[in-house]
């Protein structure tokens, strides 16, 4: 890859990102009228420029940052902390894409701040509309059916509707807060019929004023014109979704468009600063000590024990956990994985309901969070004799089981938590050799096999966490008692085949029918 094409592609991902978020802060940040009109022009500059740059038109693009920088820079300076803040950040992003522009020989111009209505016009209701090249531009994506729900839609329904409509709060029995939810609509049915003219999509009608009840969104501005416009363009070009997951919240589908297009280092250091934030959130006044390797970010209050010897474990360990899920080699997590390590089961609790918005299950000491924002694990530290080697055993089987869940499972072929759970205590355990905690999972395990335990109680995850952990190691230890079996199932869950197809005709029959000979105390053959 060429200079230019690298640098095509870093600037393109800072002006996405930098543009995703004035969309979603727009209206809170930016809260004085003027502001967020200069802020609408500001994004409206950076979109365009990024187009540019994308088109090899580097003058022109220079000369769009350029005012894009003018209009921001005294809103730096703003009265209003938020805008101030948000301000700020754009203006990182755009010494950055000054950098890329200077590199490739082009100068920033000097410009004067054009005014806000040169480039956002008013055509009644105070709604705003940007340039007509923004949106013949945007029109003519639409007509080519490439509006883009991820990049284009969502963010503006976040920053307009969930507060009404979110997954907490849904008036008129209406949520918004992922793409299933919309198309099933609420009171007054979907929000969406592609195939109906767009002014009769209630979508549509809500955000014009012309269907019954008050103009959307409720007691705020209406929309831009230019951004109801590129909703209707999205309803009459089929209306479709291009994200992963329609059931995934709408912050989870930007935010996994936007991670496709940052690099891996990028995303690293993107969450690296989310990591502070969470800690902040749940721990506001408790200082920090970190470590970090290629693969993971670790966090913890700054009087606990040294984090390097535990980061230093993880990322060697990491080739190995691989290696037993018979993964490829180069498998990894894009982005890196935040580990987070607390000392009291108060912190413990006060993270999960702070960070995580869940309440904590009892008896659990570890557990991971798959998140296209910012995946984590989350383990308390042990206090006894044995504290460390404890810890990192924990850390191993939760690693060891979110890789599991991240490479094995898919949203149409999940896999069943047993076997994600047992999994990950397995390899931990086999990665440990002879090992007091290892040893005491087994125990635990063989008792409740002996205790008049019921398989169906088991499978059908009625078992509190303290039960059903070492039962599902119990089995998980079996499986991979056979390691050319265990990898041949791996293989057969990497190509997608459901869970209890590809565990049939590895194992030649059920998990019921393996753990029932467990529980007998024989061999599986």
């Amino acid at each position: 890859m060429n200079k230019l094409s690298k640098n095509r592609r870093v600037f393109g991902a800072t002006f996405l990102f930098a543009v995703a978020a004035l969309t979603l802060s727009a209206s809170q940040s930016l809260a004085q009228s003027n502001e967020r009109e200069q802020g609408v022009a500001a994004q409206t500059l950076l979109s365009e420029a990024s187009e540019l740059f994308n088109k090899q038109k580097l003058k022109a693009s220079a000369k769009k940052v350029a005012e894009a920088e003018a209009i921001l820079t005294p809103l730096s300076t703003s009265k209003t902390k938020a805008t101030r803040v948000a301000a700020k950040k754009l203006l990182v992003k755009i010494r950055k894409a000054k950098q890329l522009l200077t590199s490739n020989g082009v100068p920033i111009p000097k410009v004067a701040a054009p005014p806000a209505a040169a480039i956002i016009k008013s055509p009644g209701k105070g709604a705003n509309a940007s340039s007509q090249e923004g949106s013949d531009t945007k029109n003519a994506m639409a007509a080519e059916g490439t509006v883009s729900f991820a990049k284009e839609i969502a963010p503006v329904l976040i920053e307009n509707c969930l507060g009404c409509h979110g997954e907490r709060r849904q008036r008129a029995d209406l949520s918004m807060a992922s793409f299933d939810a919309i198309e099933k609509g609420g009171n007054s049915g979907t929000l969406r019929r592609p195939a109906a003219p767009v002014l009769e999509n209630l979508l549509i009608k809500k955000l014009r004023g012309l269907g019954d009840g008050e103009q959307m969104p409720l007691g705020e501005d209406p929309l831009p014109e230019e951004t109801i416009k590129l909703i209707e363009a999205w309803l009459a070009a089929g209306a479709g979704f291009d994200g992963d997951d329609p059931a995934a919240p709408l912050a989870d589908v930007v935010a996994t468009f936007i991670n496709k297009s940052l690099t891996g280092e990028q995303l690293f250091a993107r969450r690296e600063k989310s990591d502070q934030e969470k800690w902040s959130l749940a721990f506001p006044n408790v200082k920090t000590q970190t470590a970090k390797t290629t693969n993971f970010r670790l966090v913890a209050s700054a009087d606990s024990a040294s984090l390097d010897a535990v980061a230093k474990n993880l990322e060697e360990r990491l080739p190995k956990i691989i290696q037993e899920l018979g993964l490829p080699k180069d498998a990894n997590v894009k982005g890196g994985l935040s580990v987070f390590v607390v000392g009291r089961r108060f912190d413990y609790a006060e993270f999960c309901q702070m960070v995580e918005h869940r309440e904590l299950p009892p008896g659990v000491t570890g557990h991971w969070q798959r998140s296209p924002i910012a995946p984590h694990i989350l383990a308390m530290r042990p206090s006894n004799d044995e504290g460390d080697v404890q810890l990192q055993i924990r850390l191993n089987a939760q690693l060891a089981s979110f890789l599991t869940s991240e490479f094995l499972s898919s949203r149409d072929n999940p896999l069943p938590e047993w076997f994600v759970v047992g999994t990950g205590h397995a390899i931990a355990s086999r990665l440990a050799g002879k090992s007091n905690v290892t040893r005491g999972w087994t125990e635990k395990g063989k008792e409740i096999l002996r205790g008049g335990f019921e398989p169906d109680e088991f499978f059908r995850g009625n078992l509190p966490p303290n039960e059903s952990a070492p039962v599902s190691y119990v089995l998980a230890s079996r499986l991979m008692g056979s390691p050319k079996r265990f990898r041949q199932l791996s293989n057969i869950l990497q190509n997608g085949r459901p869970f209890e197809d590809a565990f049939k005709q590895v194992y030649r029959g059920s998990p019921m029918e393996v753990l029932a000979s467990l529980a007998r105390g024989r061999e599986v053959k």
